[in-house]
């Protein structure tokens, strides 16, 4: 907190903000409860967008900038979204969007070949909500509701992000300010039988970061490796300030500008025993014990498989491929880790 010229702000409503009557009862029920000791996963309330917790966030920070704009100086200011985070409670004109809408199911509603048992979660983050079984399969009508709630999160807070860009634009600081937007994480929506995130498969690893630089070219696609360790590195060059010796990560301003097509050859990632190294090609991943034993790995050709469908790593083809995929990870991991 003390990083920050003003202490964080946050709405003061429960964190999962229901609405709804039945859903509040339902909460306040199962509120000393451990298992189930929240309501349903999802509702769609006839509310306006600044009766949940995003919208609050989206007037507070226009608000911010009205100030910010006022005192004539640089600033950076933070602004955390909820959605599309469980529960997937939003204004039900959202929801009605997709009235009629075709929400396939996940193309791959089965655990790769080969995979470590390790690899796979019970989706425990969803199963915690009063709608959801405890164990097995989401079935198809529950798996479709859940998506077409999340796709109207996903269409309620990029409605909010809109109302703060164009707060900057009518404020007349959108064209002398960087806008960064990133999640904090990728999701799967019943890939591989699992909800949420808690994998190192690259729908929970790979998560979105889009960049807008006054003056630089529009619409484009960099196709190249990042980290969000990266994040701080390019804010510092885009607004030629020094970059700290302390600062992990490189910039990738020379991305966004066309001089280069690449900063690293390879990323990586890490969640509980797992941890990961992704390349242009290869997603990588060692699962140690504790005392830092190997008991499983996985390795995905993405060139060949980009779902992950098949575990490789065993194949004869690939022995050098993993051999030099596990080298990189320790080496990582002698100068993080140890």
């Amino acid at each position: 907190k003390n990083s920050w010229s003003e202490k964080p702000w946050a709405p003061n409503v429960p964190w999962r903000n229901y609405l709804s009557e039945k859903n509040k009862k339902i909460a306040a029920a199962n509120k000393k409860r451990i298992h189930k000791a929240v309501a349903e996963s999802f509702e769609s309330v006839d509310v306006n967008d600044y009766a949940y917790i995003d919208g609050k966030v989206a007037k507070k920070s226009i608000a911010d900038l009205k100030k910010l704009k006022k005192t004539g100086k640089p600033f950076f200011l933070a602004v955390g979204f909820r959605k599309p985070h469980l529960p997937y409670n939003h204004p039900k004109k959202y929801w009605d969007m997709y009235e009629g809408k075709n929400i396939p199911p996940a193309d791959n509603p089965y655990p790769p070949k080969d995979a470590p048992a390790v690899s796979i979660h019970n989706s425990f983050e969803l199963r915690v909500y009063t709608d959801i079984l405890d164990t097995g399969k989401i079935p198809d009508s529950k798996a479709k509701q859940l998506k077409r709630a999340y796709y109207a999160c996903v269409t309620y807070v990029d409605k909010l992000i809109g109302e703060v860009i164009d707060s900057l634009k009518s404020l007349g600081l959108y064209d002398n300010t960087i806008i960064v937007l990133i999640g904090d994480h990728g999701y799967q929506l019943g890939e591989h039988t699992m909800w949420t995130k808690h994998s190192n498969y690259e729908l929970s690893l790979r998560a979105p970061m889009l960049f807008r630089v006054p003056g630089m070219k529009k619409n484009a696609v960099v196709k190249s490796l990042a980290e969000f360790v990266d994040i701080y590195p390019t804010l510092c060059e885009l607004t030629g300030l020094k970059i700290p010796k302390t600062v992990e990560g490189k910039s990738f301003a020379p991305l966004l500008t066309g001089e280069k097509n690449k900063i690293t050859e390879a990323v990586f990632s890490r969640f509980k025993d797992g941890e990961s190294v992704r390349t242009e090609r290869y997603l990588y991943t060692e699962y140690r014990d504790k005392n830092e034993k190997l008991y499983a790995k996985m390795l995905y050709d993405h060139q060949k498989d980009p779902e992950e469908n098949v575990n490789v790593v065993n194949r004869p083809e690939y022995k050098k491929v993993v051999s030099k995929l596990a080298k990189l990870l320790e080496e990582q991991r002698k100068r993080f880790y140890r």
